[in-house]
């Protein structure tokens, strides 16, 4: 999916304002500030911010072999931290975090709540639960029904 964009004078195109999606079970949020010379800096040494990119990829639970294939073809030493949002039932067992570690070269573990993501790992949500990052940890919330 594209970001609209609007021409200008300059590059002729700047993208315009996404719309973020809303949060749902099997999902990551994280409030995701413009990009602005010391302001990020700012983030980074007050902690609010991680100084190192959080990578999210999300699968339909046949989307094994696509995250074997990805992890595979990647190094161990990319320095950034990858989140898999697998969409499975909330009762279901998942097997992914031992799948995965046999395939890839970075450490893969389930993510825990108050642990912060950490460079070259995977870290896999798990089964009906949501997930969002907040001042650079995550923070786990299990599904609740509405009505």
């Amino acid at each position: 999916m594209h970001d609209p964009v609007e021409k200008n004078g300059s590059d002729g195109q700047t993208p315009v304002g996404r719309q973020e999606p809303a949060s749902e079970p099997g999902t990551v949020d994280e409030t995701v500030k413009p990009e602005s010379g010391d302001d990020e800096l700012d983030d980074v040494e007050s902690g609010s911010m991680l100084p190192y990119p959080v990578v999210g990829i999300g699968a339909s639970a046949g989307g094994l072999e696509a995250y074997i294939e990805l992890f595979s073809s990647l190094a161990g030493d990319t320095g950034m931290a990858f989140v898999v949002l697998p969409h499975l039932l909330a009762d279901h067992k998942s097997q992914l975090v031992e799948i995965l570690a046999r395939h890839i070269p970075m450490l893969v573990t389930e993510i825990e709540n108050g642990g912060q993501p950490q460079p070259n790992r995977v870290y896999i949500l798990p089964p009906g639960v949501r997930a969002s990052l907040k001042d650079g940890h995550f923070c786990l919330g299990g599904c609740r029904k509405s009505g």
